[in-house]
């Protein structure tokens, strides 16, 4: 084949910054799509203000439009479509997304369509009415994540108003994903999950994965003091739940042995003015030394320059981009066993690894303490990094991956 394979890849999000690990995935995955396809990147936003920044940064060169879902004439309409996106947008596409897409898909004539991140089935219907072959990839078991969010949730009308949410969520995965050719899961574990209700020869595993050129590039933040850092948005639930306990339970010991260490918490606030200001009185309560950094360009710099990263987490699905960017950054990590569930790392060689306060707590002393066993740590992390999670190895299996289902596509074009 002479030409280059055409890919039109969907999202619901903007995967333009590095200040999550949603974001740093997609980006890393354009990026290989980019080097080795022509692409086109939709990104559907729900309302004109979700598309404003337009100004964006891209390693690689790809074929950027947007479509927006909905109409936003004042703050009322935004309400209802808001709700429509997150219950009926589910199950159907709305009008505006069928034309944009229509649109795009008779003009760029593509090969493969690659949906990636969002509750975003229900477009596999719509574009398997042009004989187009599509992989769908997902970031964690998204909607058993979104029901341990709910059940996570106090007691309230929030609660009853996002239940609607949570069954919307789990008909979307049971109606469409099995139709897709190929779904990508990112870890063992999720794989499993999605096996319940897919065929299991339609599922291929790609992880997170990091740019280590980007890695090497950015610099070590300038900070005057020895700290530990957790990384992740606290507006999720197991990252917010996760920083609460450590705060309250861990904190107090590790600054009692070390008095002059400081702890960053890096990533976005929480939404929820409650959670926010319960984070804070439980900050202001806790030992001192609590730097709330909030959400930053980019994490690299303050993961590079911290004595070690911490992952106190206690549920969740996916897989911790925290976990690989630290073994890049060659930072050590301690780590709960679901923050580290589906990751290859193993206690006392590439990670330490606990799940009670005491243990937690000796473990980072441990570190700080121990720079023979930070440097064996570092050493293995990295090598696993380098052979599962970097680019350069993901490219390859994204290049596989990518051809097997144009091509399988072409043979069933053929034998019709």
């Amino acid at each position: 084949m002479n030409r280059k394979i055409k890919i039109l890849f969907i999202t619901e999000t903007k995967p333009f910054s590095k200040n999550n690990g949603v974001n740093i995935k997609i980006n890393n995955v354009l990026r290989c799509l980019s080097e080795l396809f022509s692409v086109t990147c939709v990104c559907i936003i729900r309302n004109e203000t979700e598309g404003s920044d337009r100004k964006i940064s891209r390693e690689t060169d790809y074929d950027l439009r947007f479509i927006k879902a909905t109409d936003d004439n004042n703050k009322y309409i935004r309400m209802i479509n808001s709700y429509r996106w997150a219950t009926c947008g589910r199950i159907f596409l709305f009008k505006k997304i069928r034309r944009g897409l229509n649109s795009i898909i008779n003009e760029i004539q593509p090969d493969v369509v690659w949906l990636e991140y969002g509750f975003i089935g229900q477009h596999i219907p719509f574009i398997k009415k042009y004989n187009l072959p599509v992989i769908f990839v997902t970031h964690n078991a998204q909607a058993k994540l979104y029901l341990d969010k709910w059940m996570d949730m106090r007691l309230s009308s929030r609660k009853l108003f996002e239940l609607p949410f949570v069954i919307a969520n789990f008909m979307q995965e049971r109606l469409f994903l099995n139709t897709a050719d190929r779904l990508i899961a990112i870890t063992e574990n999720d794989k499993c999950y999605y096996m319940k209700f897919i065929s299991k020869e339609k599922i291929d595993v790609l992880p997170n994965f990091q740019m280590e050129q980007d890695i090497e590039r950015a610099p070590r933040k300038n900070i005057n003091s020895n700290y530990i850092c957790m990384i992740g948005g606290l507006n999720g639930f197991q990252n917010y739940n996760g920083a609460i306990f450590f705060i309250k339970n861990i904190w107090p010991i590790v600054k009692g042995v070390h008095n002059d260490l400081l702890l960053y918490l890096i990533g976005a606030l929480p939404e929820d003015s409650l959670k926010m200001k319960e984070l804070e009185n439980t900050i202001r309560e806790s030992a001192p030394g609590i730097v709330l950094e909030g959400q930053v360009d980019d994490g690299v710099p303050y993961v590079k320059a911290a004595l070690l990263s911490v992952v106190p987490i206690f549920s969740g699905s996916g897989i911790r981009t925290k976990i690989i960017e630290s073994a890049a950054c060659r930072t050590p990590v301690v780590s709960t066993s679901i923050g580290v569930k589906g990751l290859p790392f193993v206690d006392g060689e590439s990670i330490l690894i606990a799940d009670s306060i005491p243990d937690f707590a000796d473990r980072i002393n441990l570190i700080i303490e121990d720079s023979n066993l930070r440097d064996t740590l570092v050493e293995n992390a990295y090598k696993i990094f380098d052979k599962n999670y970097s680019f350069k190895i993901n490219k390859q299996k994204i290049k596989r991956l990518v051809e097997n289902v144009f091509y399988q596509g072409i043979e069933k074009t053929t034998m019709s």
